[in-house]
């Protein structure tokens, strides 16, 4: 059967260029997995064409692993660049920064979904916390109205930041230099890089990311002061000062890397943050510091170290409520995702996600606006 013969479909430009950055795919890259040709992808984005065949759109859209509907709603707007937070070491490339952004417009159409489906979801707890004052003091009166504790440690970074009110996800991808970043909707919204090699590194920039939609509302950050600030109140809350005081092991002048092993396994945050937060604090001195780096990068502990947790945390929130609803309506098909990507997205798993065979949807044809 002829294209003709099946019609023609409707892409909104906006919608299939956040759907392909999502995926991480270059035009041409799309282009070769849909069979179609470079300029049809660039036509369709640019609306130089705004009436492709039906194949093209289910072509282009199992490329995807999006539904033919998404690509004819209006997407929710990604976050604007300045509000969002990048935890990480390197500058983000503008491919990368493309993917995260489209990502974060994705997750956002998701958690909203979520959110609106589900009567029983925590209160958002951020907003209530008073970012003023010293952040090691911030970091204590978040600890006490989170219910952690002055020193107590802090078992699951992921279901403190859900507890409170945030939606935890993770992408992947290798994306360099991008350990998290988060923003403010109409809820906290934080994503991890479930690649880093660390599991203790992971927990460490989650709490970052609280510490900049707690410290940095409305404020761009990304310079050298806001992520000293973010870093310093990811360190208060994982090692709360007065415990660390009393538990960080003392050996003279000399390092105690067994002891610090020690701390690691029972406070959950990596050697190189307790030496980090031991000078922060003056216990120990600048040269015993700059001794404490140099050994970390000489034994190759920069990027894992010994002692790590086999896996690292995982969302709980967003797949538990995702996997609920699946049970009684199309979730799939209502969000326009396959249940693969919607697996990847919401760290669920994918037969959990599985439309009701007996359930009945009437889905609207895509129209294009008048």
């Amino acid at each position: 059967m002829s294209d003709e013969l099946l019609g023609t479909g409707y892409i909104v430009p906006r919608a299939l260029t956040i759907a392909r950055e999502f995926r991480g795919l270059t035009r041409t890259e799309l282009a070769r997995r849909a069979n179609v040709t470079r300029q049809t992808i660039v036509n369709l984005e640019t609306g130089e064409t705004a009436t492709p065949t039906r194949v093209t759109v289910e072509m282009i859209a199992e490329a995807l692993d999006v539904l033919p509907q998404l690509l004819g709603e209006e997407p929710t707007p990604p976050p604007p660049v300045e509000i969002l937070h990048f935890r990480g070491g390197a500058r983000v490339t503008a491919r990368s920064s493309a993917h995260l952004l489209a990502r974060a417009s994705v997750y956002g159409k998701v958690t909203d979904y979520l959110a609106a489906h589900c009567s029983r979801l925590p209160p958002d707890a951020f907003a209530k916390v008073d970012p003023s004052g010293d952040i090691e003091d911030v970091a204590a009166r978040v600890r006490r109205a989170w219910g952690v504790g002055a020193d107590a440690p802090i078992h699951s970074a992921v279901r403190l930041l859900e507890r409170a009110g945030a939606f935890v996800g993770s992408f992947e991808g290798g994306e360099k230099g991008v350990d998290a970043y988060s923003w403010q909707s109409s809820r906290p919204l934080i994503l991890c890089n479930s690649d880093r090699e660390s599991p203790t590194r992971v927990r460490f920039g989650l709490l970052h990311e609280a510490g900049h939609l707690i410290l940095h509302r409305g404020r761009e950050t990304g310079d050298k002061q806001t992520e000293e600030e973010a870093n310093r109140f990811a360190s208060a809350m994982l090692l709360p000062r007065r415990a660390f005081w009393q538990e960080f092991p003392r050996f003279g002048s000399r390092l105690n890397w067994a002891g610090m092993f020690e701390m690691k396994a029972r406070w959950g945050a990596s050697v190189a943050a307790i030496v980090r937060r031991a000078y922060d604090l003056a216990i120990i001195t600048p040269g015993q510091y700059k001794t404490a780096c140099i050994g970390l990068s000489a034994n190759g502990w920069r990027k894992r170290e010994p002692g790590e947790p086999d896996v690292a945390e995982k969302p709980e929130l967003a797949p538990s409520i995702a996997a609920m609803l699946a049970k009684h309506r199309p979730l799939t098909r209502e969000l326009g995702l396959s249940p693969k990507a919607l697996s990847e997205l919401v760290n669920a798993d994918e037969s959990a996600l599985i439309p009701p065979q007996n359930t009945v949807v009437r889905l609207k044809s895509p129209r294009r606006p008048s």
